[in-house]
């Protein structure tokens, strides 16, 4: 899996992690990339920002939520993440793994 998840690729997303009980301006980024220049699973990001903290055990409380209108990533662990134009956020209040798109 570490593969999926190389700081340094052309094809990908930025993640930006807020974890829970940590402040907004304290984020844990990542580059999320594979190297085949597939989609990635959302369980599968999941696991992997979840065990930057110790909680694998935790991933299925997890969602992913959030689109622009034109292209939805939303749902269950079966979307897939499609578009390096994303930025995500574990958001600190709620849980959930939200996609807002880069300015």
């Amino acid at each position: 899996m570490s593969d999926l998840f190389s700081e340094s690729g052309r094809c990908g997303v930025d993640v930006a992690v807020i974890f829970p009980g940590e402040s907004k301006k304290k984020k844990t980024t990542i580059h999320v990339s594979n190297i085949h220049g597939d989609d990635f699973t959302v369980k599968q990001v999941k696991r992997h920002l979840l065990g930057l903290k110790g909680l694998e055990n935790q991933h299925e409380s997890y969602s992913l939520i959030g689109g622009d209108g034109t292209k939805t990533v939303v749902l269950n662990d079966e979307t897939l993440i499609t578009d390096d134009a994303y930025t995500a956020y574990l958001m600190s209040h709620d849980g959930y793994l939200a996609l807002e798109p880069r300015v």
